[in-house]
Parts: structure tokens; sequence; C-alpha cells
């Protein structure tokens, strides 16, 4: 039901979603929304937008208090997280603007004018170059943040933060933590704890989602219409019941009316591509899409 919120939290404007986060008549109506297509009590609404919110504001140490997870593995990686987007900005905010000077100075140097030497492209390669140069001489104007990993594991969790977006990033269709890791070149035991523990927490702050065993990046994660019944019936066939009438009975609605309505259900999440059948309607079989 979490995710449900976040998607309907996501749709608005960012004006309506900065109303929705306090107090206010729209998070009112939000919030009777939510309960009434959800079918739970208000105050479990509320407790779900409240984790939504965090998540949006990155308000991890929140985030941990209302959900009672692992707070050290996530705090720690909350931490490397943290110091990783001081790098970013650095990289965004000064190097890059500071590079790009660096090489339409070059230019102009050479007998361009402004006008052209700025106009003109700059490839990638050369700006990573000149990015990289800064940072061997120390030459910018703002210092660099001192914020390197101690050991060898927060080396790797470090990148991991980073990475895994990313390649999520490039694959909409999602993939699988084997098929990440050996898209990143590391599929291999040193990496895959790692992995996993940063898996973890990204899904948490809602970078990625993981459906079943694939992962997404969140700007590419399916709808989902969740409520209870939805979420049982996708548990069911993750557990091997593979029949509309075995599912109903793993979910204790084993009649005709439940069966009629577990076959909806299993039709909808097909179309989410969460589900897959074997379009055989004589002994239709259901499993998770691959």
């Amino acid at each position: 039901m979490l995710e449900v919120v976040r998607q309907r939290f996501l749709l608005l404007s960012s004006g309506h979603r900065q109303e929705v986060a306090t107090a206010s008549v729209l998070r009112n109506v939000f919030l009777t929304d939510i309960a009434k297509e959800l079918n739970i009590l208000s105050d479990e609404a509320e407790a779900y937008l409240n984790m939504v919110v965090a998540a949006d504001n990155h308000d991890v140490s929140s985030l941990i208090d209302m959900m009672g997870i692992d707070t050290e593995s996530i705090g720690h990686l909350s931490g490397l997280d943290r110091q990783r987007q001081f790098v970013d900005w650095h990289n965004e905010m000064v190097l890059l603007p500071q590079a790009e000077s660096l090489m339409i100075r070059s230019r102009m140097e050479q007998g361009m004018s402004y006008h052209e030497a700025k106009s003109k492209e700059i490839a990638p390669d050369d700006l990573r170059r000149t990015m990289h140069t800064l940072i061997s001489k120390q030459m910018f104007f703002f210092p660099r943040p001192d914020i390197a990993p101690s050991g060898e594991e927060d080396k790797k969790r470090s990148l991991l933060l980073v990475d895994i977006p990313k390649m999520l990033s490039k694959h909409p269709k999602g993939l699988s933590k084997t098929g990440l890791l050996k898209l990143l070149g590391k599929d291999n035991p040193s990496w895959r704890s790692d992995a996993e523990d940063v898996l973890t927490y990204l899904n948490t702050v809602q970078k990625i989602r993981s459906v079943g065993k694939i992962y997404y990046h969140i700007e590419d994660a399916p709808q989902i219409y969740e409520t209870d019944m939805h979420r049982r019936v996708y548990e069911a066939v993750l557990d091997g019941n593979k029949s509309i009438s075995a599912i109903a009975k793993a979910i204790s609605y084993d009649n005709s009316r439940g069966r009629k309505r577990v076959a909806v259900i299993l039709d909808m999440l097909s179309q989410e591509n969460l589900l897959q059948s074997n379009d055989n309607n004589t002994y239709q079989r259901w499993s998770i899409t691959n």
C-alpha cells in the first residue's frame, strides 16, 4: 500500500505536493481519498503518507524511525550516500563549470571570439579530462570535500550507490540483481553482499523499486494498483500457486465470487507486467514475470 500512496503523491504537481506534505485542507482530501481507495483507516493512510514525504525529502532518519528498519545498516549507508552527494555537488557545481570556462578560454586564446568559443560544443571526453586535471592538480575555486570512504567495503558501497541507479536508468524494463551486477562488471562474491545492502537501502529511500526479483529505477517503476487483495494474489503466485483455483484457495477466497475477483486481479497484474500466464484458457497457469 505504501507504493500506491507514493505513486499518488508523485502524480501531484510540486505545489500540491508541498501542501499535502503539511497540515492543509488538500492533505485531508488526499488522505480521505487514499483511505477510501485502499479501504484502510485514515490514520494508516497518514502513516504511509508520512513515510512517502520523508523519503521525498531525503529524511532518512525519520524514515528509519517510521519503518522500524535496521538502523545500523541503513543509517551507515545513509551516511555514505550523504557524503557522495557532496562529491556530486562539487562535480556539477564547481568542477563542471570551471572546466567549461577553461576550455572556452583556451579556444579564445587560439583566436576564437567569445561567442564562437562558447557556442562550439565541448566533447564529453575533453570535458572529463579537464575535470580530472583540475582534481589531480587541486585547481578548483572551492575546496573539494575530503570524504573518501575509509574501508574497502565502504568504497565499494559508495560506488554502488551511484552506479546502481545510473545503470537501472538505462534499462527501463528492470534488471535482476545478477543481471545488474554483470552489467556493472561486479558479479562476484566480493560485491554481491554489498550490493544486497545497497539495493535494500535504495529501495527504502525510494530511489529504486523492487518488484519480485526485478529492480527498477524509481522513475521507471511499473504502476501497481495495490490493495490488500492485490498483494495477497501476487504473493500467492510467488509462493507457487499457478491456477486461479489454487490462488483463490491460498488467499481463503475459494468460491465463485472469489475466483472471478482473482481472475480480474490476475489480468490487471499481467497488464502491469508483474505476472504472466501461458495463455492456455483450458489449463491456464500463472507465474511471476521473468
